[in-house]
């Protein structure tokens, strides 16, 4: 097989790998066998382990030394790391971006920010695609920003949105699609963000970045006392 032919083979399985990571095909912690990986997608074990280390320089595998691989873990911990390291980076490069983006900025949010708005009514509809709608998720907010003037800020914050989604996959599973209120969420984000209005934008993000925490938060949060107790 051709370098040319043997790395089209390579992205096209780390994509479906990825893929099947981020939806929960494979258990947080799950070791990975390269052997039944082979079978399951028809490739050689050279090309699984280049894809795996690949994946888990993007923080979605874990290599074990000498005992391969296993999918990274899904926790609260882990959850509040990811939520900081987005909310910095996002925050960070929507700011910069408010300072430095032109028109083609506003015009590109613009319109991720409507494929995002139509993505949200199909899911409000019950007719949506979780697939779908997160990709759009992703536009929107890698819209925001783009006009950051950093490849490298883009690129850590695109790996770290994607070990965020596995946690949004598992609520949308356990709580539902959030509907109206991140609806109103992204509205805001995107208005604040026309508005070039720095501190509004700053708490729309954090607030909205924040939720997922929030609600890991609140499944181990003790009951309220009662009154009179």
């Amino acid at each position: 097989m051709s370098d040319d032919k043997q790395r089209t083979v390579g992205g096209r399985i780390h994509d479906r790998l990825q893929h099947d990571i981020l939806y929960g095909e494979f258990a947080a912690g799950e070791r990975l066998h390269i052997g039944r990986l082979s079978t399951r997608y028809r490739v050689s074990a050279n090309t699984l382990r280049e894809v795996l280390v690949r994946l888990s320089q993007a923080g979605l595998v874990e290599a074990e030394g000498q005992k391969g691989f296993r999918v990274a873990p899904a926790n609260r911990k882990k959850l509040e790391e990811l939520t900081r390291l987005r909310q910095l980076l996002e925050v960070d490069g929507a700011l910069r971006s408010v300072r430095q983006g032109d028109l083609e900025w506003e015009g590109n949010l613009a319109g991720a920010y409507y494929k995002l708005c139509r993505r949200e009514e199909e899911m409000l509809s019950g007719q949506g695609d979780v697939e779908a709608w997160t990709a759009s998720d992703l536009a929107f907010h890698t819209a925001l920003i783009a006009a950051c003037d950093s490849a490298l800020h883009l690129q850590v914050y695109e790996e770290t949105f994607l070990q965020f989604r596995r946690y949004v996959v598992q609520q949308l599973r356990t709580h539902g699609f959030r509907g109206e209120p991140l609806r109103r969420e992204h509205e805001e984000i995107y208005q604040a963000a026309l508005a070039r209005d720095e501190p509004r934008l700053q708490r729309a993000l954090e607030q909205h970045i924040q939720v997922y925490l929030q609600r890991e938060r609140a499944k181990t949060a003790p009951p309220p006392a009662k009154v009179g107790a």
